[in-house]
């Protein structure tokens, strides 16, 4: 792999945890490990997945000392949505025909989630 292959990543599919893991690795080899990139670059096209897995992908852009940039394509959303947001600030593209969805907060209790939007 070149070096230039070695600073993108995609997230196509499903979110679950081989993906993730793969995400993540990426991310640690790349930051931890200290790979002389400037940015590393995620493309993204899924529906979304599991809340747990993208959570972790979450926590390690969040943690990289290296600016992440996210590329939306096709259909991003749910989950993988919220990946795409994480990008870094400036380094986020939504190719032309790609869509963006985001679906209404889900709450764990039966009870209006308005006082969560509040917090």
């Amino acid at each position: 792999m070149s070096d230039n292959q070695k600073s993108f990543m995609t997230l196509f599919g499903r979110i679950n945890r081989p993906r993730a893991e793969a995400v993540v690795n990426w991310i640690i080899d790349s930051d931890i490990v200290g790979e002389p990139y400037p940015k590393l670059t995620l493309v993204i096209s899924s529906g979304g997945g599991s809340f747990d897995y993208g959570r972790a992908i979450l926590a390690a852009m969040r943690r990289s000392a290296i600016p992440i940039g996210t590329v939306g394509i096709g259909a991003v959303g749910s989950m993988a949505a919220s990946i795409f947001i994480a990008g870094a600030a400036g380094h986020r593209r939504l190719e032309k025909d790609a869509s963006l969805m985001f679906h209404a907060l889900m709450h764990s209790t039966a009870r209006d989630h308005a006082p969560v939007l509040e917090r």
